[in-house]
């Protein structure tokens, strides 16, 4: 399964535009990346350098376009305040809500998030939940991570008071491992499950948490660009890239490398990580 779709009279425009896009690209065309730690997708490498499949697919990205890659780290509410403010040009693994599209542009899809729920290891039954809007009705308190993205149903759920009163947030994946270790949370959700197992396998604690069985749908996941610094036609030659490396099997192959490799037990399925 491709992750691209479209008509094929689109296809044929954007492949036209890739061609010719790096010529017209290639002088001076730098593009400000904003990446935070989000293994296996980003994390830090020797020497100040930054790898994953993500850092991976950009550069792939980038070198059809006729771009090169500059990183910054930083946490990632300031990366969308940087994208936002045209301090940065794109970022990576990013879902395209109604509060984004304000000040920044989306590439097609490029891959899609499992979404799930993470308890402590034999507490996976422990805590029935139907589906999320039944969290009021528990006294199960989930973690979150401050800034992300859970899809627009999970969006709604918090215009609940009795649901948010259930939520707490904290900065990272890291964060919500250690409260759920020491009890402080029952449980927390992941936009992104290949990147929560790969966190705990490296805080040697992967062992003592378990997936519950609440089936979550996932989000696709884009490149997001800052609007103010990418024009149209640089989105549709990223577009066409995007498709051409689908097509060419490329995107799934350095998927399916990293996850195997830090997840032990992630495999690509249509472009979903299956964990």
């Amino acid at each position: 399964m491709h992750i691209g779709s479209g008509s094929p009279r689109g296809c044929g425009l954007l492949l036209a535009l890739a061609l010719l896009m790096p010529s017209a690209l290639a002088a001076g065309c730098q593009w400000q990346v904003g990446w935070t730690l989000y293994p296996v997708y980003t994390y830090p490498g020797p020497d100040d350098s930054v790898r994953g499949a993500d850092v991976e697919i950009l550069a792939a990205v980038a070198g059809r376009v006729g771009c090169r890659l500059r990183f910054r780290q930083l946490p990632w509410k300031r990366i969308l305040l940087e994208i936002e403010q045209g301090r940065l040009d794109v970022t990576s693994s990013a879902s395209r809500t109604p509060e984004r599209i304000r000040f920044a542009s989306f590439s097609r899809p490029y891959r899609q998030a499992a979404t799930a729920v993470y308890v402590r290891a034999g507490e996976e039954n422990r805590h029935r939940l139907k589906d999320l809007a039944s969290l009021p009705a528990t006294d199960f308190r989930l973690g979150v991570v401050a800034g992300y993205y859970y899809g627009p149903r999970f969006q709604a759920l918090l215009e609940d008071p009795a649901f948010r009163a259930r939520v707490e947030e904290a900065p990272d994946y890291q964060t919500n491992i250690l409260k759920l270790l020491h009890g402080r949370i029952d449980g927390f959700l992941v936009d992104d499950a290949g990147v929560l197992v790969a966190k705990a396998r490296e805080m040697g604690v992967a062992d003592k948490l378990a997936r519950h069985p609440l089936s979550l749908p996932g989000e696709a996941l884009h490149l997001m660009f800052s609007e103010d610094r990418v024009d149209p036609a640089t989105l549709a030659a990223v577009d066409a890239a995007i498709l051409a490396l689908d097509r060419e099997g490329a995107l799934a192959a350095i998927l399916d490398r990293h996850l195997r490799l830090d997840t032990g037990s992630c495999a690509i399925a249509g472009g979903m990580p299956a964990c």
